[in-house]
């Protein structure tokens, strides 16, 4: 896919000028990449957990208020509560760290919530939205073979009625420490998109952005046999190597 090369070479610039934050994104890997906020025991009891090494209180709120919650601080830096039993129900819930409220930062939506704000200085930057139509982004949520969870991932797709035909297909993956929200939202990957299609840089493509956030090898596992059979399933693709394209964004200190 020729265009795929053009695409990511003006994400990527975008996601560069939009943060400041490409230092921070090679940060050493610390206990919270890999943290399970809630956990279900075996024995009933749900541990609740988050990364907060400097903190010196941590507490439950939110419709956990009521629960006996007692957090303890680990060598790791993670906070524990475990509790003995808690109710089959779905509940609303924050941290509070410090006296002040924390939305679970390992929460899957969590970049979804976050404010961003995209300081152009009157400049016309081409990351911005334009008076352009806008093709749908859809979050897909789709059981993983490979991790035994429900996993998600954001597909792009062009205005109008190009994707009703067979389309090629780009996998666009996030840096270090972001998620597959990452792309449509820092990233301003949508807006993109939609003004290089609407000049006519770039042709109708199919653009998945996953959650690439787990070991290497067994995020190619998921893509493999989990992400690209779904994209086959829920859209008309064309397959084969010509009309696959890959783009992986690194950043450099």
């Amino acid at each position: 896919m020729k265009t795929s090369n053009f695409v990511f070479l003006l994400l990527c610039a975008a996601m560069v000028s939009v943060t400041a934050t490409a230092q921070r994104r090679m940060r050493t890997i610390n206990p919270a990449d890999t943290l399970r906020s809630i956990v279900s025991n075996a024995d009933g009891s749900v541990s609740f957990r988050i990364y907060a090494p400097q903190a010196q209180a941590v507490s439950l709120a939110g419709d956990f208020s009521g629960l006996n919650a007692v957090f303890t601080k680990g060598d790791d830096g993670i906070w524990t509560a475990r509790v003995p039993k808690v109710n089959t129900d779905a509940y609303r819930y924050h941290f509070v760290v410090d006296g002040v409220k924390v939305i679970d930062p390992r929460w899957p939506l969590y970049n979804e919530i976050l404010p961003v704000a995209r300081i152009t200085n009157g400049e016309d930057i081409f990351w911005e939205r334009h008076d352009v139509p806008h093709g749908p982004i859809q979050q897909i949520s789709y059981h993983s073979t490979t991790t035994g969870q429900t996993r998600s991932m954001h597909v792009w797709t062009p205005a109008g009625n190009a994707a009703w035909k067979p389309l090629p297909v780009l996998y666009l993956i996030h840096g270090g420490g972001d998620n597959d929200a990452s792309w449509t939202g820092i990233g301003c990957a949508a807006d993109i998109l939609d003004n290089l299609y609407a000049e006519g840089k770039i042709k109708p493509m199919i653009v998945v952005m996953p959650h690439g956030g787990m070991d290497t090898n067994l995020f190619v596992d998921e893509l493999v046999n989990d992400i690209m059979p779904r994209i086959a399933w829920q859209y008309r693709i064309k397959s084969g190597a010509a009309n696959t394209a890959l783009a992986d964004c690194r950043w450099e200190g």
